[in-house]
């Protein structure tokens, strides 16, 4: 391989990455139809605002109306293939719903919350894991 073609190759892949970087770190808003857990915090049902990057791994979820309000740390989340939407993954025990991942269209890294003491004690009494999904809309 010629030092050019490396040269163009290193080029395409350094935008290619800087472009997925910027989209998952772009606004998302979703509307949240059931109270729920970040961490041990429990926050109202309603519309709210997603900002990925706040500070490295960290993920700013806000209440429209501005009255919740929480800045959670995140691990990175490899999927086989990208989601289409944007979309909220939760965790659900009986009634109690804890966010676990967040996915921006097309890009096949996510965030993924790790799990609180508090889901941790309700996954131990619970007699299984559901999934709930939630649509999200990118701004």
């Amino acid at each position: 391989m010629t030092r050019r073609t490396l040269a163009v190759f290193a080029a395409v892949a350094f935008l290619v990455a800087v472009a997925g970087y910027s989209q998952s770190t772009a606004r998302l808003v979703s509307n949240i139809p059931f109270d729920f857990y970040i961490g041990s915090k429990v926050l109202p049902a309603g519309e709210y605002e997603v900002k990925p990057g706040v500070a490295s791994g960290a993920v700013l979820f806000r209440s429209i109306d501005q009255n919740a309000a929480v800045i959670a740390l995140t691990n990175s989340k490899q999927a086989s293939r990208a989601p289409k939407e944007a979309k909220l993954v939760f965790n659900r025990y009986g009634n109690s719903y804890f966010l676990a991942e967040i996915w921006h269209p097309n890009i096949d890294r996510g965030y993924q919350l790790p799990k609180s003491k508090t889901e941790r004690e309700m996954a131990r009494n619970a007699p299984g894991i559901q999934l709930a999904f939630v649509r999200a809309m990118v701004r």
